[in-house]
């Protein structure tokens, strides 16, 4: 009998190039297959049909929201779809790499990279067209959208890891990647801090971690499929939230404000908390119009004093010729 014909399909087909390549090796494949496989192409009414809908959405949010990152660093066309697709897929690739499944789930599954692009250019469209003070009115939606895909990311990054056969912590890494891969990505393509590594937001990596254990938690206890799907997206959901609401952040150690205190003593020195918010307004991560504002009245200040230098330096030489 032939080994690949009593494999288990855990109900579902294999689709792609993992098709081929199991039609074609005579190499025995281990009996498991990736989430990708299990959910359904596209969104449909049933349980895994709306997580695959707002896995799409969330691709969308996430590539809207780099794009925009990179329009308010100043980078082009080219720049903000690129940094805005990567935003969008780079955890689910950089996992993909990781757990050996290549090529990478956007190159069998090319509606996510389309979804990408769009998206991406869309937003850097309405960078060039929108008034800055109108994006204001954008900023919920977009909150909500990257809540909600988050949420999905965290649920699917679990699924992936769980049906590979790995160890809760492992599974939790994967979560944890898939969700911020790409953010990390974008931050460092923009040359600003990661997001999900500093303390100057409120907390976004830890949320995706505990909706990775609420899944881990409800398959221990055989909950049905529908109730976990909620319960996992759920708790993202309330927790990114919370912490949105109350500003809540992961502890620190705080040196940084430490060793600058060091080296620069006052008679009478500031309190720590303070002083917190005007590193968090130095160090600000995340896109918000504030900080848009911020960096445009940099940039104005930064213009006004090089004319100001020019003048003086036209004003010397005239003195010195006369």
């Amino acid at each position: 009998m032939d080994q690949r014909a009593a494999l288990p399909c855990f109900g579902c087909s294999v689709r792609g190039s993992a098709a081929r390549r199991l039609q074609s090796s005579d190499t025995p494949t281990p009996p498991v297959v990736g989430l990708y496989e299990a959910l359904p192409r596209y969104p449909n009414a049933t349980t895994m049909g709306v997580l695959r809908g707002l896995d799409l959405m969330g691709t969308v949010s996430f590539a809207v929201s780099g794009s925009v990152c990179a329009a308010s660093c100043g980078l082009d066309l080219v720049g903000c779809t690129f940094v805005g697709v990567i935003t969008a897929l780079g955890g689910g690739t950089i996992r993909d790499f990781l757990f050996g499944k290549l090529p990478v789930f956007w190159l069998d599954e090319r509606e996510y990279l389309y979804s990408a692009i769009a998206a991406a250019l869309i937003a850097f469209a309405l960078c060039c067209s929108v008034e800055l003070d109108e994006f204001a009115a954008y900023e919920a939606v977009m909150f909500w959208t990257d809540t909600i895909g988050l949420g999905a990311f965290s649920v699917i990054g679990t699924m992936y890891a769980i049906r590979l056969g790995y160890p809760p912590v492992a599974v939790l890494v994967c979560t944890l990647i898939t969700c911020t891969g790409g953010g990390l990505i974008r931050d460092t393509l923009c040359r600003r801090p990661a997001r999900v590594l500093y303390p100057f937001q409120e907390t976004y990596a830890a949320t995706t971690v505990a909706g990775g254990a609420a899944w881990i938690a409800m398959r221990k206890l055989v909950v049905p499929l529908a109730p976990r799907v909620i319960i996992a997206v759920g708790t993202v959901v309330g927790l990114r939230c919370y912490a949105a609401k109350t500003h809540f952040r992961m502890p620190a150690a705080d040196l940084l404000l430490q060793r600058q205190h060091q080296d620069a003593p006052q008679l009478d020195p500031e309190p720590v908390e303070e002083r917190s918010p005007k590193l968090s307004a130095e160090f600000h991560p995340v896109f918000t119009i504030d900080a848009i504002r911020s960096s445009l009245a940099e940039i104005g200040q930064g213009a006004k004093e090089d004319v100001a230098d020019g003048s003086d330096d036209c004003a010397l030489i005239d003195d010195e010729s006369d």
